[in-house]
């Protein structure tokens, strides 16, 4: 969920089994991504959450019921967070997002706070490559 790409979390699977055939636990790591992290997790968070929310509504919580984070649709997206799905939603990659989820302290923005925050950041500061300071820049055009 923070947004760690693929060949980076392939990579962390292979220096944790060096042991084993390179060409498996690549196998089996995307099995694990695919089977049982987006559908198994996504499904059984979703089902929690909704518990919860029920819980909280029943012994006169209502309010908290907002406050439940859509852990399924994190997963999903891969993202850990509203600001990091906000960024992946104006149109920047899971890797330009993350970064710039970073780079932020609020990382409950909305869509277009996450917008007018990408147009008052100074990009260069963050030591961004040409290529993602230009995508960054198409994404808030």
């Amino acid at each position: 969920m923070k947004g760690i790409p693929l060949p980076q979390i392939i990579g962390n699977a292979i220096n944790q089994k060096q042991e084993q055939n390179t060409r498996r636990v690549i196998r089996d790591t995307l099995e694990t991504i695919e089977k049982v992290i987006r559908f198994e997790v996504v499904r059984l968070m979703s089902c929690y959450c909704a518990v919860l929310s029920r819980v909280f509504d029943e012994i006169g919580f209502p309010e908290l019921s907002k406050s439940i984070p859509t852990l399924a649709l994190y997963l999903e997206v891969g993202a850990s967070d509203r600001s990091m799905i906000s960024f992946m939603s104006l149109g920047l990659s899971r890797v330009t997002a993350a970064i710039l989820n970073e780079a932020t302290a609020n990382k409950g923005m909305t869509t277009s706070e996450a917008r007018t925050w990408m147009r008052g950041a100074q990009l260069e500061a963050y030591d961004l490559s040409p290529i993602l300071i230009e995508e960054i820049r198409r994404a808030v055009r």
